[in-house]
């Protein structure tokens, strides 16, 4: 990180008849000795000795922080810098869960051109999380023979990796699911993850029955043919959201009137 200037003369025999400034440039700073100092939900922390302020060959004007998916940094983009010569650390953030990731840190000279660390690597450990807006669904029957009700429930991937919805219900105390027409004390609840709410005809295949056995959402569970996989039940960024959309077919006679059916949805890779 230290400046260099040089010119050129013309010489006639063993006299200099003339010089001309040829430039100046700065050589690199220093290369700091990077390592991973700490990993977080979705962050990653690398620090290496802080550079002294003098002099100028043992400093630095700031540093790049690069991170990439490549340990070739074919895809490295530059995710955080600072211009403070005085640095020790700089945090790489929005990384992905289960995926290893390879980072250097540049040192800037006077003319901002970069001299790297030796790479480091680490991997963020995947976290798998859903949210339900409720998992409640509540059935007060001031008419026995009511036969179906329709819901909406919000699922939110609040993990640090991609995944897809799996779902499945607890039966209430006195109704039992099942995936018939329901008879007595028995009912039958489907879901569609879609955009807008589905007509009553839609629930009609068999791949979209919430039961008490698990199952996981896809092209063709809990969907309707030809939606966006961006509407799906799959496939779900971290803070991405989806939009369930349930009916549920009630018993034609019952004996009570109110229950309590208890939604679950547990991520899948």
């Amino acid at each position: 990180n230290t400046t260099y200037y040089a010119e050129v003369g013309v010489v006639v025999g063993v006299t200099t008849q003339s010089y001309a400034l040829d430039g100046s440039t700065p050589t690199l700073a220093l290369p700091p000795s990077a390592a991973v100092a700490a990993t977080y939900f979705s962050s990653a922390t690398v620090s290496w000795v802080a550079f002294p302020p003098t002099p100028s060959s043992d400093s630095a004007e700031g540093f790049v922080l690069y991170a990439s998916t490549l340990s070739n940094f074919s895809n490295a983009v530059a995710v955080s810098s600072t211009s403070s010569p005085a640095a020790s650390s700089l945090s790489a953030g929005n990384l992905l869960g289960g995926t290893t990731y390879y980072l250097e840190v540049g040192a800037l000279n006077w003319n901002s051109a970069l001299d790297f660390s030796a790479p480091v690597s680490t991997q963020i450990a995947a976290i798998y999380a859903l949210t339900l807006s409720t998992n409640v669904i509540s059935v007060n029957l001031s008419v026995p023979d009511q036969v179906n009700a329709l819901s909406t429930v919000t699922v939110t991937n609040v993990g640090n990796a991609g995944a897809s919805v799996r779902l499945s219900l607890t039966n209430p105390t006195v109704w039992v699911s099942t995936s018939a027409p329901p008879g007595p004390d028995q009912f039958r609840l489907s879901g569609i993850f879609t955009a807008v709410q589905p007509s009553t005809s839609s629930y009609s295949d068999p791949a979209d029955l919430i039961s008490t056995s698990t199952q996981t959402a896809s092209t063709s569970t809990y969907a309707l043919s030809g939606d966006p996989a961006s509407v799906q039940g799959f496939g779900l960024a971290p803070q991405q959201t989806r939009l369930l959309f349930m009916r549920l077919e009630l018993p034609p006679t019952t004996s009570t009137t109110t229950q309590r059916i208890y939604l679950q949805a547990d991520p899948s890779p």
